[in-house]
């Protein structure tokens, strides 16, 4: 998911580039088995989980999340927009993902 300069047109560069400057990402992709996690700190990549286990997304990914931020030594005050892949896959995979998302989005504000 590319995050719009239109909806978060604060994080935007001064002087009008399109680029946007100092962003971290909190990612997600629950589309296949392996579900993951990750912070990325405008291109660099912090810190990710994966995991290949039997359980469903909806047990794990949560808890994955709230993990990666202790090891990263983030908060989720720290993080400024949220992403989530959105295909190809498996369709209860991508719904709980972008449920997930959807609902953090609305708690926090972030786009």
């Amino acid at each position: 998911m590319l995050l719009s300069t239109q909806k978060i047109g604060a994080l935007t560069r001064s002087g009008g580039s399109d680029r946007l400057w100092n962003v971290r990402v909190l990612a997600f992709d629950t589309s296949t088995q392996v579900g993951s996690v990750s912070i990325l700190d405008d291109e660099r990549l912090v810190a990710e989980y994966r995991l290949n286990v039997r359980t469903t997304h909806s047990e794990r990914l949560l808890s994955m999340m709230d993990r990666l931020f202790g090891d990263a030594v983030y908060a989720l005050s720290d993080i400024n927009g949220l992403a989530v892949a959105i295909g190809p896959g498996s369709f209860t995979g991508l719904r709980i993902g972008i449920s997930t998302v959807k609902g953090l989005a609305l708690a926090t504000k972030l786009p």
